[in-house]
């Protein structure tokens, strides 16, 4: 089967991204190696969110990083730590009665943000909604969904520091049964508020953001997934469990639409006028690939004179859309319904496709038809996947065979159209309605509860080449200037105070210094305390230490007496297969052992 996104300059086009992606990569490790090396908790985690920040606007071809997981696991651990009788965990899905949604912002337009509405208003549960960043006034429709559903809005300031923040997360989560994640993939808070399973409810994340790199795999214990191939790139690019990597479909919105003929008079249609109707934020339609979007579009209405576009999304005068009286930007469009009423089918955005707009329009029976790649096992990161919606979206691989689609259905009887239209709808709403919907829920909350705890720091996923999706998505952020000086700045409000960069010269001289070498042949020493406790704390320090590589490994002292209990105390300790060199030195205190460059973890730390 053709595959557009590959197809011609495309090819050529996608590889030059894919240079740049690793390019991209490098950087990421940069910060990530700099968080690392932080001896201060809330440095580390500012640069770990500048990270953040670099990969969701410049994807590094990985979707999980295992060093910046490993740091805000032992970070959030360390710091938002749990205690059993925090919480009392829930038996099953029955006994989960309160539920605590967390969103980093809400939006007056996009998916995720009509995904939490909609889940609050059918959700039997009584919720509440965190905003860890949105200091701006709820959006009309998010205000009336929770208004509706009797839910309780709990803001944290945008200027708390982010362990701040992630201690409040974790205090309000306690008083809850189920956390509920929609946060922005570079917010690290949650990573850091669930990283310790003691004490804590069960945590699943909604992935709508299944094409990006997020942190926080090892405090999450049940991800769901729009789609299949999100489902699968959870367990093998970013270390998820299989049984915990889950699907829940879109919960489709029912809405009643205006007479046909009605909405096609206000917007000065005709009865024969075959009406195309595309929807989606003008990044989804940039000119980035072979054809634009716009092109498309042209090639459309010089191919039928009935052929009529219109595209909410695309402002007038913005140059996304060519200027011709049968294609008409309309901007953001707060009620779709008269729009969808007149419409005949969906035109899918290209190059990236707009999952919710498709629903929506799969809901109201409206077919769809999208560019892309027809077979089965297509890259689905920016395309619909093949089969989406019950059938509701066509794919094909061409833009004559487009056409051809598109003329096809405006030569059909208006009364199978019709009947279509209705035969759709009803198929959409056995899944994605109030019945289809909530039995998935209700799948994916028995599993959260099943597995909860069960969050882990992934090992190793796998970190191919980039997909096609992720090239797509480089060329589309890549226009826009953002640098590793623009990271780090939006992690600033994070930092200490003292360690904030006082100019523009010092913040350039900071991301410059990112990867200033460790000291050469350095090691952690330490005499601690012949306890377990102490001889834990000691070794988890001292592994932190490597693996910012300020140390190469670990040197025990303890005093010739004493020897032989040490060695007891390490065997407990550290296992075979253990990334920590140990050696044990019998001397009387430290102080000939130590070196210069060394790391000297004082004993009065290592105490309880």
């Amino acid at each position: 089967m053709p595959d557009p996104l590959q197809a011609g300059a495309n090819a050529g086009r996608l590889a030059a991204a894919r240079v740049a992606i690793a390019e991209q990569a490098a950087t990421l490790d940069r910060f990530v190696r700099a968080a690392v090396r932080c001896d201060d908790d809330a440095e580390a985690v500012a640069l770990a969110q500048a990270a953040c920040h670099w990969s969701a606007r410049r994807h590094p071809g990985r979707l999980a990083d295992v060093a910046l997981e490993r740091l805000l696991h032992d970070i959030g651990r360390r710091r938002v730590p749990g205690r059993p009788d925090d919480h009392r965990p829930a038996a099953d899905a029955d006994d989960v009665r309160r539920v605590l949604h967390v969103a980093t912002e809400v939006y007056a337009t996009g998916g995720h943000t009509r995904v939490i509405e909609r889940w609050i208003e059918r959700d039997h549960r009584r919720s509440t909604l965190l905003l860890l960043g949105h200091d701006a006034p709820l959006p009309a429709s998010a205000a009336t969904a929770a208004r509706r559903a009797g839910t309780a809005v709990v803001r944290t300031p945008a200027e708390t520091p982010p362990l701040e923040r992630a201690a409040h997360l974790r205090a309000l989560a306690v008083l809850h049964d189920l956390v509920v994640l929609h946060v922005h993939p570079d917010d690290v808070v949650p990573a850091l508020a669930f990283a310790d399973p003691v004490g804590r409810p069960p945590v699943l994340l909604f992935n709508h953001a299944g094409h990006q790199l997020w942190a926080g795999v090892g405090a999450v214990d049940v991800v769901a997934s729009l789609w299949a191939p999100d489902e699968r790139a959870c367990v093998a690019r970013r270390g998820v469990d299989a049984e915990r990597s889950l699907p829940l479909p879109l919960p489709a919105a029912a809405r009643r639409l205006p007479d046909r003929d009605a909405a096609r008079a206000a917007l000065g249609l005709g009865s024969d006028a075959l009406v195309l109707l595309s929807v989606g934020t003008g990044y989804k339609v940039a000119p980035t690939l072979e054809p634009s979007f716009a092109g498309i579009a042209r090639t459309l209405v010089e191919a039928d004179p009935r052929i009529h576009l219109l595209s909410a999304g695309p402002a007038p005068g913005d140059r996304l859309l060519p200027d011709h009286e049968r294609i008409r930007p309309l901007g953001i469009v707060a009620d779709l319904a008269p729009l969808l009423a007149a419409a005949d089918l969906l035109l899918d955005t290209w190059p990236i496709s707009g999952a919710t707009a498709l629903l929506d329009a799969a809901a109201a029976g409206l077919p769809a038809i999208s560019l892309g790649d027809p077979s089965p096992d297509a890259d689905a990161g920016v395309r619909v996947p093949h089969g989406m919606l019950e059938g509701a979206v066509h794919v094909v691989g061409s833009v004559p065979e487009l056409v051809a689609h598109v003329r096809a259905t405006g030569d059909r009887d208006p009364a199978e159209r019709g009947a279509a239209r209705r035969a759709l709808a009803d198929a959409v709403a056995r899944r994605h309605g109030d019945a289809g919907w909530s039995a998935a829920l209700e799948e994916l909350v028995t599993a959260a509860v099943a597995h909860r705890g069960a969050a882990r720091v992934p090992q190793a996923p796998r970190t191919d080449e980039a997909t096609p999706s992720e090239a797509v998505m480089q060329l589309v952020l890549g226009a826009i200037d953002y640098r590793p000086e623009h990271a780090y700045l939006q992690a600033v409000p994070a930092l200490p105070v003292a360690r904030r960069p006082a100019d523009a010269t010092e913040l350039q001289a900071r991301v410059a210094a990112l990867d200033r070498p460790a000291p050469a042949g350095a090691r952690v020493v330490a005499a601690p305390p012949l306890q377990a406790g102490a001889i834990g704390r000691m070794l988890d320090d001292a592994r932190r230490h490597v693996r910012a590589g300020r140390a190469s490994g670990l040197v025990v002292v303890a005093a010739p007496a004493d020897v032989q209990a040490a060695v007891g105390l390490l065997t407990a300790q550290v296992g075979e297969d253990d990334e920590l060199d140990v050696e044990l030195v019998a001397a009387e205190g430290l102080e000939r052992i130590a070196r210069p460059g060394d790391v000297v973890l004082a004993r009065e730390a290592l105490t309880a």
